[in-house]
């Protein structure tokens, strides 16, 4: 099942712009198989100034299919951003594919910065407090589309994060190469809390999934 969690970087990025004074709008492809073809239609409704990705590696293909067709069929003063996973370990690559900007380590300080800044090709998001983050921006993805019920019961549960970074150097983690993925960092109980409240109030979920680097 595709629409299993909600991509919380995507939603948190979101939010940020927002807070910076953006419109935001999330095109949503995840488990499209009509991906290409919808995002070539969200860029001819003409009213871009930027489109902005994020990827893992295994996701990169897909990603610069879509990419490639958004950029095509957009306008050419629109500029094209990539934050994530990918582009914090392979920048360079990112800008050999043709983005215009590279945000690595941290997007919601890196993307709200690069938008600020459409002449810096690559610009590193900082280890920002994490008690400083907005809130997800759960409205801009169809949330009822996603469907996940914790294990051993009926409740319908969604991803959460309390915190990021494991300090720990295990061979077969990649992250162990950036000091960003390295360095733990921790949101306060009141933080978590009004994001459970929120979510229990606002939604309806009552079962969570932690999806911390270190529990």
């Amino acid at each position: 099942e595709d629409r299993t969690f909600v991509n919380l970087g995507a939603l948190w990025v979101g939010a940020a712009l927002r807070r910076a004074g953006h419109h935001v709008e999330v095109l949503d492809l995840c488990g499209r198989a009509d991906y290409i073809q919808q995002a070539e239609a969200k860029m001819r409704e003409g009213r871009w100034d930027v489109g902005g990705f994020t990827a893992n590696t295994p996701q990169m293909p897909y990603v610069y299919r879509a990419f490639k067709a958004m950029k095509a069929t957009a306008s050419p003063a629109t500029r094209f951003i990539i934050g994530g996973p990918h582009a914090s370990f392979s920048p360079q690559h990112c800008l050999k594919l043709g983005f215009d900007q590279v945000v690595l380590d941290d997007g919601v300080d890196g993307a709200p910065r690069a938008l600020d800044a459409p002449g810096e090709q690559v610009l590193k998001g900082g280890l920002i407090d994490m008690d400083t983050y907005p809130l997800p921006a759960w409205d801009l993805v169809d949330m009822g589309s996603y469907h996940y019920t914790l294990p051993g019961t009926d409740m319908p549960a969604l991803n959460v994060m309390f915190e990021q970074g494991c300090p720990y150097f295990c061979n077969f983690c990649s992250g162990r190469e950036l000091f960003y993925y390295r360095k733990l960092r921790s949101r306060s109980p009141e933080h978590i809390l009004l994001e459970l409240d929120t979510l229990r109030d606002r939604y309806g979920f009552q079962a969570f999934q932690v999806y911390d680097d270190e529990v």
